[in-house]
């Protein structure tokens, strides 16, 4: 069952490292902030995707890919949920779509 926590420690470091073993291709980066919000960067392939917990308000994530048009932190994300489950599977989504695609690199 999901619930609307915080992501602990230990679940965001299981992310990041079941990211990195799922997709050895992509760069994966992990930042935390004192406020104890969370971001997850992946890039590959040319893309990149970045998946974020916000504690504030009972805590939400948001799912994006980032554009080449975009530049800064954005507090918009056009995949947005309460659970951490539902953010992992989005992101995971993401990722496996451009797995299976041809490299969009320059």
């Amino acid at each position: 069952m999901s619930t609307s926590i915080e992501p602990s420690p230990d679940l965001a470091e299981m992310l990041e490292r079941a990211l990195r073993v799922r997709y050895p291709a992509a760069i994966v980066d992990l930042t935390r902030f004192p406020s104890n919000a969370l971001m997850v960067d992946v890039r590959m392939g040319g893309r990149f995707f970045v998946m974020v917990f916000n504690p504030r308000d009972g805590g939400s994530f948001g799912v994006d890919e980032v554009g080449d048009d975009e530049v800064g932190l954005s507090n918009h994300y056009r995949l947005a949920g309460t659970t951490i489950d539902s953010a992992i599977a989005t992101l995971a989504g993401l990722v496996s779509s451009e797995a299976a695609a041809p490299s969009r690199a320059a």
